[in-house]
């Protein structure tokens, strides 16, 4: 019997591996992983405890056809959903994005619900997590970019390269826009072909004075105010409440107003 791993488990189960195959490694009773699993922020499927598996969603075909909701969460998942090749899909924000994950889970259909729980890594502070497997829907992210281990190499498809409401998921995700009261400034982080597609998105909308800069092992494309103000009136003016991070479009707001 191994040590009882309460960090390697959900790994586990994440990548694929059922309760009971996990039982097998560890010799544990089944209700003792399981609940372990769930502790962690992931919800354990009907059937998993016996090796089966089985779709949590109502609908698994919301990506086939890119509107605009469909467009913002892919770039959504793009920045902050870690997806692997057995489909299982992981988001997990601060706790004050909750409700952001419940606007997710109202768009996939899902039965399963986000789950707040202490960070892993800064106990002190606590995390919102929405974890949920189909393998349908990964390989519909996967056509679009979104796919494991992206975060290096993302690249969203061509369909979705100069969508506003796709830009938009990305920024709420990995972009950063200062406090109203602060210097202007937006920024955004990604994978080197990504910064340049936003580079070329940015163009689209008029703003030809950018650039690609490298940061630690990732890259970051930084706007002033003038360039700034542009991009923000275009993601964040008129974005329905359902596909925005609500604190993200009120800083935007906030500089839209000064301004």
């Amino acid at each position: 019997m191994l040590p009882f791993d309460q960090t390697q488990i959900p790994k586990l189960y994440q990548e694929g591996y059922s309760v009971r195959q996990i039982q097998k490694v560890f010799g544990y009773e089944r209700w003792k992983i399981s609940d372990t699993i769930k502790a962690s922020g992931i919800d354990v499927q009907p059937g998993a405890r016996s090796g089966r598996r089985s779709s949590h969603f109502a609908n698994e075909n919301v990506f086939d056809v890119i509107d605009e909701a469909a467009a913002y969460w892919v770039g959504f998942l793009m920045a902050d959903g870690n997806v692997t090749e057995a489909g299982q899909i992981t988001v997990s924000l601060c706790s004050e994005d909750h409700e952001h994950l419940l606007k997710l889970k109202t768009f996939l259909g899902c039965n399963t619900k986000p789950v707040i729980r202490p960070n892993s890594t800064h106990p002190h502070r606590k995390v919102s997590s929405l974890s949920l497997r189909s393998k349908k829907l990964k390989d519909a992210l996967n056509q679009y970019g979104v796919r494991p281990r992206k975060s290096k190499d993302a690249k969203v498809a061509d369909s979705l390269s100069l969508n506003r409401h796709f830009w938009r998921g990305v920024l709420d995700g990995d972009g950063y826009i200062s406090q109203p009261g602060s210097p202007l400034r937006v920024e955004l982080c990604g994978s080197k072909c990504l910064c340049h597609q936003f580079c070329d998105f940015l163009e689209s909308i008029g703003i030809t004075e950018r650039k690609v800069e490298p940061m630690r092992s990732i890259y970051r494309v930084r706007l002033a105010k003038k360039h700034s103000l542009i991009l923000l009136q275009n993601l964040y003016s008129d974005a329905s409440q359902e596909i925005v991070l609500s604190r993200k479009q009120k800083t935007a707001w906030g500089h839209l107003h000064d301004h």
